[in-house]
Formats: C-alpha cells, sequence, structure tokens
C-alpha cells in the first residue's frame, strides 16, 4: 500500500475544504477504499475520514424521496421503512 495522509475532519465544512485537495478521496465506515488500496486500484495522496463529522448517518425520509447518510449503516438500511 502506497503511503498517505490520514484527516479526519471533524466538520462538514472541514471535511469539504480537505478533499479538494489533489489525490484526496473521502471513506466512510466502510472498508471497500482500504481493500482497494492494498490492491493498489486506488492510491489516494490522502483519504478524508468522515467518521467524526456528525449529522451524516441515518435515513430520513425528506420531501419526494429518502436521505441515506453517509454513515448510515447495513443494518440502519436494512431496517428501515424504505420502499
Amino acid at each position: 500500500m502506497k503511503n498517505f495522509e490520514y484527516v479526519q475532519p471533524a466538520t462538514l465544512e472541514e471535511a469539504s475544504k480537505a478533499v479538494t485537495a489533489k489525490g484526496s478521496k473521502l471513506k466512510a465506515a466502510g472498508i471497500d477504499l482500504l481493500d482497494e488500496m492494498k490492491s493498489y486500484i486506488q492510491t489516494p495522496g490522502r483519504v478524508v475520514s468522515l467518521l467524526k463529522v456528525n449529522g451524516l448517518g441515518g435515513i430520513t425520509e425528506e420531501k419526494g424521496g429518502w436521505r441515506i447518510g453517509a454513515l448510515a449503516t447495513l443494518t440502519q438500511i436494512a431496517e428501515s421503512k424504505l420502499p
């Protein structure tokens, strides 16, 4: 795996700024990105974690559809009232 910078912003604004750097990738809770990095499928210079950013989890019904947060778990999705 190639060396990379790991950033853990506390707010959505900080995450937005951190991911604008060239070669940055967002990471929520899943491990797919790390698996791809181990196999050199993805080689970002910076990984921006969303784990400490409040308000990105859960599932809510909104006008015209549903909002599934970046940090929503598979259990939350399976147990939701999604059609």
